[in-house]
């Protein structure tokens, strides 16, 4: 005896009209399918409002988590450079990022610099103009500069695109100069 094949056919040949149930209630009725769309639309506006408000710090903070290293007593390491910090300048910074909790501020490195190292002798505030949460304006520092140091709201150590201009116009005048952003009590990015 040999077994016929199924097909889909022979079950829609079998089913009658009644089994269809064409009349039957839907699920949900038309006052639930709007109260299922307005919730639905709330709760995707929040969502996007959320991404759109947490962007900028939340975001802000891993990037600079990422990018920031911490100090191991006086010798900073980021990206194969070194900087030491010599002559209490350590304590400088640690002091200009305490005493400026609330909005930017800058130093002047002066040291010298020998292939991937610097070493920090001195430290010294330029003549500030403005401060503000996200920024810091103040005089060029000296010739004997070789880092650019400046502190950056709370984990956010990443450079802006006004710190990197600043940098490459720095750049022209002495080639040697980098950046150091400080942005929690001990990390720090580096620009060279």
């Amino acid at each position: 005896m040999t077994k016929k094949k199924w097909t889909v056919e022979d079950d829609l040949k079998d089913l009658k009209e009644e089994d269809l149930n064409l009349d039957e209630e839907p699920l949900l009725s038309p006052k639930a399918k709007k109260i299922i769309l307005v919730v639905a639309a709330i709760v995707m506006s929040l969502i996007i409002a959320s991404i759109m408000y947490l962007q900028y710090p939340f975001f802000g903070m891993i990037s600079g988590m990422i990018e920031s290293r911490p100090m191991q007593g006086n010798t900073l390491n980021v990206g194969g450079i070194t900087v030491e910090f010599q002559n209490n300048t350590r304590e400088t910074v640690l002091q200009a990022y305490y005493d400026n909790p609330d909005v930017e501020t800058s130093l002047c490195l002066e040291g010298t610099r020998q292939g991937n190292t610097y070493f920090i002798n001195h430290a010294y505030q330029p003549t500030i103009f403005s401060q503000s949460y996200t920024h810091v304006t103040h005089e060029r520092c000296n010739e004997k500069t070789i880092l650019m140091f400046h502190t950056h709201p709370y984990n956010r150590c990443v450079a802006s695109e006004q710190d990197i201009r600043t940098l490459r116009q720095n750049q022209e005048i002495n080639s040697e100069i980098g950046m150091i952003i400080m942005c929690h009590p001990n990390r720090f990015s580096l620009y060279t």
